[in-house]
């Protein structure tokens, strides 16, 4: 269904739509600072609805993007330390939102998970 603001909806849809534009053709200027070069790929994705389908084929797309990035780039996308580190952070997280630890304020991220279990709470 579309907004009940459908003026406001048209003039986001044209800009998203102008800003493909700009990024396939680009624009010449005199002002070095207002050229814009083009040629820079971009990816825009209707969606009907979000509901399980869409939101699985969406996330599986960005998926096999980020593997096909690090394939060219020889980098396994899925193995990395940074993968690695959040995983670990994760257990210590899960501890925290079990209740099995106390959530420490030198986190700079303690303030999501403070909102998180005071939603839970509700």
């Amino acid at each position: 269904p579309m907004s009940h603001d459908s003026e406001a909806h048209d003039v986001l849809i044209a800009n998203l739509i102008a800003q493909s534009e700009a990024l396939a053709v680009g624009a010449a200027h005199t002002d070095p600072h207002r050229s814009f070069p083009g040629n820079r790929p971009s990816s825009v994705i209707f969606i009907e609805s979000v509901n399980a389908r869409s939101l699985g084929a969406l996330l599986a797309l960005y998926e096999h993007s980020a593997a096909v990035q690090g394939w060219i780039l020889g980098v396994n996308s899925f193995d990395q330390f940074g993968v690695e580190l959040g995983k670990t952070l994760a257990r210590n997280i899960e501890d925290h939102i079990r209740g099995q630890s106390a959530v420490s304020s030198e986190t700079l991220t303690h303030p999501l998970l403070e909102w998180f279990l005071a939603q839970k709470k509700k």
